[in-house]
């Protein structure tokens, strides 16, 4: 990733971008065999499942400060969301549509989540 390319991104992005993984994970060009590079995928793997986790956290606790259930949807939130996710992705070289349809899924499974949690929230003011 050039730095310019990392300019547009969100801060928080470009952070994940450039942040190292986990001292114990060799570089992609500093591995030594395919267990490397499996051990260091499962990682990954496990780190992305644990974030998305965390995010669902974050989902639950944008229903506290939403005044109905209409709100939930956030329909124009979402394609903001996703355009950035789009350009994101490019500034790193991942192909937008590959990622664009993989975060509306994730949207719309954690859009459904916080719908279910709707009745659970703590309304807290906005």
């Amino acid at each position: 990733m050039t730095s310019n390319s990392s300019e547009n991104l969100h801060p928080a992005a470009r952070a994940a971008a450039s942040a190292p993984l986990e001292a114990d994970i060799p570089e992609p060009e500093q591995v030594n065999g395919l267990e490397d590079v499996r051990q260091a995928i499962d990682t990954i793997d496990a780190q992305i499942i644990g974030l998305l986790s965390k995010r669902l956290d974050y989902v639950k606790a944008a229903a506290d400060f939403k005044p109905d259930l209409q709100a939930v949807p956030a329909p124009e939130r979402v394609r903001e969301m996703l355009n950035d996710r789009s350009d994101w992705a490019s500034a790193l070289g991942l192909n937008p549509d590959f990622i664009a349809p993989w975060f509306a899924q994730i949207s719309e499974w954690f859009i459904r989540q916080q719908i279910a949690h709707w009745p659970n929230r703590n309304h807290r003011p906005r």
